[in-house]
């Protein structure tokens, strides 16, 4: 009622907000701990989670409790990659197994116990409790990674530049990836006639993904791109438009051209569907890959 909204509103903006920043900031964050050390960007990530909740703390509308939610989310997206990088840095082998599953553990154990916890604060200090619980967690974090830091020699090295390791970033699949995964979250919370829509996009989204991996793992290779309708068809021909379709409608000279073709080392992807091209053609004399 303090922020003049809804409270359906409020509550899935909240969440879905989080949770897509938090999604597509993973990767980025994960890259960015490579560039600046995992212990500075661990600290990052922690000031931007204190200052989303302190935002949170003071909100006196939906849109600034949007943008705190937000901010939370990157901080979690630095967080979390470089903590766990830090862990397999940072501890001895012998010791990791367990440390792994004691910080699993924890994870989940949170994840159990902070709804209930959660719905008590609101209870009996209002909603802006909540933010307010994550501050001296955060303080306390911030201390003890003062008072005991990684020992000097452990502190990760930086094997290339930052431009070698920007230029090597999956930029296209992290983008490609994000919106898929958005869309999974937006397909969950969303109803109506549009859900299903946004999850037939999610679903191609990640196909195009998938093809973009592949493509990046072995530029020059050639394969056979198999699909079952005629949407995944038209995603893929968006996706690699190098590719040369082999489909049902097509005259059957362009279909025979385009076998032809591949089986001579001349185009790079073919993409069709099993029943037509199943059998009675020799596609591997230049191609090992088949997806």
């Amino acid at each position: 009622k303090s922020l003049d909204s809804d409270i359906g509103l409020v509550t899935s903006l909240a969440v879905t907000s989080y949770l897509i920043v938090n999604i597509i900031g993973q990767s980025p964050g994960g890259k960015l701990g490579d560039v600046l050390g995992h212990l500075p960007t661990a600290r990052i990530g922690m000031l931007l989670f204190a200052i989303g909740a302190s935002v949170g703390v003071f909100a006196t509308g939906l849109p600034l409790l949007v943008v705190s939610r937000c901010t939370m989310g990157l901080g979690g997206a630095l967080v979390v990659p470089s903590t766990i990088a830090l862990l397999r840095t940072h501890v001895p082998e012998a010791r990791r197994g367990r440390i792994f599953g004691l910080v699993g553990s924890t994870m989940s154990l949170s994840a159990a116990i902070g709804p209930p916890l959660g719905g008590e604060l609101v209870n009996r200090f209002g909603w802006r409790a909540i933010f307010f619980a994550s501050l001296p967690c955060l303080a306390l974090a911030a201390v003890l990674v003062h008072l005991a830091p990684p020992p000097p020699r452990l502190q990760n090295a930086k094997q290339q530049s930052t431009r070698e390791v920007l230029r090597a970033f999956d930029w296209g699949g992290s983008a490609l990836l994000s919106l898929a995964l958005t869309s999974l979250v937006l397909g969950s919370k969303i109803h109506g006639d549009l859900r299903p829509v946004v999850l037939i996009g999610c679903g191609l989204l990640t196909v195009i993904f998938v093809l973009w991996e592949l493509r990046a793992e072995d530029p020059a290779a050639h394969r056979v791109i198999w699909h079952d309708l005629e949407d995944e068809r038209r995603a893929i021909e968006r996706a690699v438009p190098s590719a040369v379709s082999v489909y049902g409608t097509q005259e059957l000279d362009a279909r025979d051209a385009a076998v032809i073709a591949f089986s001579d080392g001349q185009i790079q992807e073919l993409s069709s569907k099993p029943v037509i091209l199943g059998s009675g053609c020799n596609l591997q004399r230049h191609c090992a890959w088949a997806i």
